[in-house]
């Protein structure tokens, strides 16, 4: 499980990137993602650094 859940972080990031550049390429009125999660069906949670 942990595999999967260090592909779903990897994207997630890369997904927190396209945001950031898309705002400031595009001059964008939203706001960069403040916090991202990943939410799972099982009993246990972690916080990463990144």
């Amino acid at each position: 499980m942990l595999y999967k859940d260090r592909k779903l972080c990897k994207n997630l990031l890369k997904l927190k990137e396209l945001i950031e550049k898309n705002i400031k390429e595009r001059d964008l009125k939203m706001k960069e993602p403040k916090f991202l999660a990943v939410i799972t069906g099982i009993k246990y949670a972690y916080t990463r650094e990144d």
